[in-house]
């Protein structure tokens, strides 16, 4: 939904600015879109700044949309490549603080370009001036008052301000939560899990009949449809649901009465069931093709294994954590959240962070390039972690891939920088391992079979996406494994014996 910029300004809070007049040899676009911060402090997930994303006005602060400035001293900063002049500002934040944007020609003296204050209607509001003069090279973003943390979802610079902003806004499918993801996968999992399940059993019934093969396939036909209605709404259907009960009662007492000793043979509609309950299996298992929202990549586990791999040579299986803490140096930090205690990973105990920092200067490993690299994907992965997500990470147990997994992943991280949409798509290779698993599964066993796994995959709750998603990786052993039986099953034994010697030598805990 667009608006006009002045009827923004008149419904946000006041911009405190002074008045010039706009450039008109400028363009309308939006400096910022797209760009990466220089530098930042204290600021959780700085890329949905300048995304292009943000959320609808009202909508609560602390959602899947927006950066958090965590402290009093967070701030992110941006280099605009030259100096431009600057009219227009659009900031959308968190109403109750007051956001505070600087420029710079040197990144030395910093002067206010303009001053967001406290807005009435609560929750993200969007904030516009327009009538600014400035030029700039350098911008930079902080935050005082309010509740707590500062969240702000987009921010917006133009030379010159456009009829209406380019804001898009994400529609409300997105939840904000984790919890609430899982909560709503697990009630939507139960509505389909009925109809589902009498398409499946009317599948691997010994009663077989035509009109078994015909019910099952139009029970496995609109569970598929509600699933992709779930994945279009916010909230599950409630006529969708009562209408797939009701289907699955009257399919399952047909089905009772339904007698016939024959085998099933495997004919176009039996496969046709086998392939729907398969792609319903898929829709379920990556949140309806939410992926968990921004929880797509898991940075928890994913610093680990990235960081381990990428840098082995350096860190080796004992260096996670002293490199990680030295490398947010007083004179160059990314954040002021330092762990007290860090776990000693020749020990496994935990121990004071001084103590660990005073065994040694851990960038003596590193050259000086791989060194510069190393804080630059930390700073990345600080970002990208809330606080307390940030002192969780070491008190975990470090690196503890095994070295054929190593030997393996290292080559595809190479020497590229952490980001969010590289991880993003490392993240989501494992699905086509799983992709490959279903294949698997139909040449060994059949596609009925193939379907029956599948479909208890993608509804278990347990091993949902966003419980055991987002990692890199993670789905090599299995997919091996599986790999390894179903070789076994089609007598290609030494085919399978590599397999599983892959699935033994590069599992993950």
């Amino acid at each position: 939904m667009r608006f006009p910029l002045l009827a923004l300004l008149a419904a946000a809070g006041p911009l405190q600015s002074p008045p010039a007049t706009a450039d008109d040899s400028c363009g309308e676009e939006n400096l910022l879109a797209g760009r990466q911060p220089m530098g930042w402090l204290d600021i959780f997930r700085p890329d949905l700044v300048t995304d292009g994303i943000g959320a609808r006005d009202g909508d609560p602060e602390l959602g899947a949309l927006s950066a958090v400035l965590a402290s009093e001293q967070a701030f992110v900063a941006y280099d605009l490549g030259v100096e431009r002049r600057l009219t227009a500002v659009l900031l959308q934040a968190a109403a109750d603080a007051s956001y505070t944007i600087e420029v710079s020609s040197d990144q030395r003296l910093w002067t206010g370009l303009v001053t967001a204050g406290p807005t009435g209607g609560g929750g993200m509001r969007t904030r516009v001036a327009k009538g600014l003069d400035a030029r700039s090279r350098y911008l930079r973003l902080s935050a005082r008052g309010g509740s707590g943390g500062h969240a702000v979802s987009e921010m917006q610079i133009f030379c010159r301000p456009p009829a209406s902003p380019p804001l898009a806004i994400r529609p409300s499918a997105q939840l904000s939560l984790p919890q609430e993801v899982a909560l709503a996968q697990s009630r939507r999992a139960l509505l389909l899990l009925l109809p589902a399940g009498v398409s499946l059993f009317l599948l691997l019934s010994r009663r077989w009949s035509p009109r078994r093969d015909r019910l099952a396939l139009l029970v496995a036909a609109f569970t598929s449809v509600m699933a992709l209605a779930f994945t279009a709404s916010n909230s599950a259907p409630g006529i969708a649901a009562a209408c797939g009960g009701i289907t699955a009662l009257a399919t399952w007492l047909v089905a009772l009465a339904t007698r016939s000793e024959s085998p099933a043979p495997a004919s176009p509609s039996r496969r046709t069931t086998a392939a729907l309950l398969v792609g319903l299996a898929a829709i379920s298992y990556t949140s309806y093709g939410q992926f968990g929202g921004y929880w797509s990549v898991h940075y928890h586990d994913v610093l680990h294994y990235m960081l381990g791999a990428k840098y082995a040579p350096e860190l080796r299986y004992d260096g996670l954590y002293a490199c990680l803490l030295e490398s947010n140096s007083p004179e160059a930090s990314f954040t002021t959240v330092t762990p007290a205690a860090v776990r000693d990973l020749r020990t496994g105990a935990m121990i004071p962070s001084r103590e660990l920092l005073a065994r040694g200067p851990c960038r003596a490993r590193f050259s000086a390039a791989r060194w510069q690299a190393f804080r630059q994907d930390a700073s990345f992965f600080a970002g990208q972690l809330s606080p307390a997500g940030w002192v969780a990470v070491f008190a975990d147990h470090g690196y503890n891939a095994t070295p054929v997994w190593t030997w393996l992943w290292r080559p595809l991280f190479g020497d590229r920088p952490a980001s969010a949409g590289w991880l993003e798509g490392l993240a989501h290779l494992d699905e086509v391992g799983y992709l490959m698993m279903v294949l698997l599964a139909v040449w060994a066993w059949g596609p009925t079979r193939a379907a029956t796994a599948a479909l208890l995959f993608g509804l278990g709750l347990p091993w949902i996406f966003l419980w055991t998603g987002g990692g890199v990786g993670r789905s090599l052993w299995l997919v091996t494994l599986v790999a390894g039986l179903a070789l076994a099953a089609r007598r290609r034994h030494f085919a399978s014996g590599l397999a599983l010697g892959i699935s033994s030598a590069a599992g993950r805990p």
